[in-house]
C-alpha cells in the first residue's frame, strides 16, 4: 500500500503471488486474492491492527476480485474456473457464501453501490473471451439474493471494473468500445443512461475507484509503455451530458496529465 501524504511504500502480502486488493471502508483491514497452490486462488482478510492473515474461502479454482459492502458487512467476489465463473456473496468473516448468479459464461468485478442497493458486475458469454458486457440487479441482503436483472451495455467490447460513484447513481467503468487495443474510462448514469468518456489516453485505463469524498478518481494507464497508478481530480460540472442513451456520440473529458497535455 502506499501513503498518499508521504507517499511510502509498504509491502502488505506474503506468498506464492496476491491481487485484486480492497480496503474494509469500516475496520482496519483489508482483502486479496491469493494464490496457494498452481490455478487455485483464495480470498484472504488481512487484519492490520492484529496483524494477521485469515482465509475466507476455501474452494478449488479460482476465488478473486472481492470487494465490501459500504458498511463492512459483505464481501462479494467471483468464484469458480477459467471457462465458467458465478458471483459470490459472504459474510465479512467468510460466512454464509451465497451464489448470486447462475449464467453460463464468465462473471466478475462486483461491485454494491454505497446505498447498499444495488450490485454491478461485468459477465461474458459462454465460450468468449473478448466480449464483456455490465449488468445491474437490486440486492436483498435478508436471502441474500438479486433481483431485477439489467444489462446496461450491448456492444461487441470488453467493458470491465466497474465501480461506484460514491453517490449511488453512476458507475464508471473500463472500455475498448472505441478501438480493440486501447481502454478508456467511461462514466454511465444510470437513470438517464448517459454514457461520457473521461479519459483520451494512448494505452489502457484500468481499474478506477473513487476517493470516498468523490473528489478524486484513481487508475491505472499504461500511457507511458508501463502500468502507473494516476490521480486526477473529480467533478461532474466538468462532464455535461448530451448522449440521451449508449450508443450515441460521446462528450470526451480529458483529465489533466493523463496524457501530459
Amino acid at each position: 500500500w502506499i501513503d498518499l501524504l508521504s507517499f511510502e511504500i509498504e509491502k502488505l502480502s506474503s506468498g506464492l503471488a496476491a491481487q485484486d486488493p480492497y480496503f474494509d471502508p469500516v475496520s482496519p483491514a483489508w482483502v486479496y486474492s491469493g494464490l496457494v497452490e498452481k490455478d487455485n486462488y483464495e480470498i484472504f482478510k488481512f487484519d492490520l491492527k492484529l496483524g494477521l492473515r485469515f482465509r475466507l474461502t476455501h474452494s478449488p479454482g479460482y476465488d478473486g476480485q472481492p470487494s465490501f459492502s459500504q458498511d463492512g458487512r459483505w464481501i462479494f467476489y467471483a468464484s469458480g474456473k477459467q471457462e465458467n465463473s458465478e458471483i459470490y456473496v459472504m459474510r465479512s468473516d467468510g460466512s454464509l457464501a451465497t451464489q448470486l448468479t447462475f449464467r453460463k459464461g464468465r462473471e466478475g468485478a462486483p461491485s454494491l453501490s454505497p446505498d447498499g442497493s444495488r450490485l454491478v458486475w461485468w459477465g461474458s458469454p459462454e465460450n468468449r473471451q473478448d466480449l464483456a458486457d455490465l449488468y445491474l440487479a437490486d440486492f436483498d441482503p435478508r436471502q441474500p439474493k438479486l433481483e431485477n436483472v439489467t444489462q446496461l451495455t450491448e456492444t461487441s467490447s470488453m467493458n470491465l471494473s466497474p465501480v461506484w460513484h460514491p453517490e449511488s447513481k453512476h458507475v464508471v467503468f473500463a472500455s475498448n468500445r472505441e478501438a480493440q487495443d486501447n481502454f478508456e474510462l467511461y462514466i454511465l448514469n444510470l437513470e438517464s443512461r448517459c454514457l461520457q468518456r473521461i479519459t483520451d489516453s494512448q494505452g489502457d485505463d484500468l481499474m478506477p475507484h473513487f476517493s470516498p469524498d468523490a473528489r478524486y478518481l484513481t487508475w491505472s494507464s499504461t500511457f507511458e509503455g508501463r502500468s502507473h497508478i494516476f490521480m486526477a481530480p473529480f467533478s461532474f460540472s466538468n462532464a455535461p451530458c448530451n448522449a440521451s442513451q449508449i450508443g450515441t456520440e460521446l462528450n470526451k473529458i480529458r483529465f489533466k496529465g493523463v496524457d501530459g497535455r
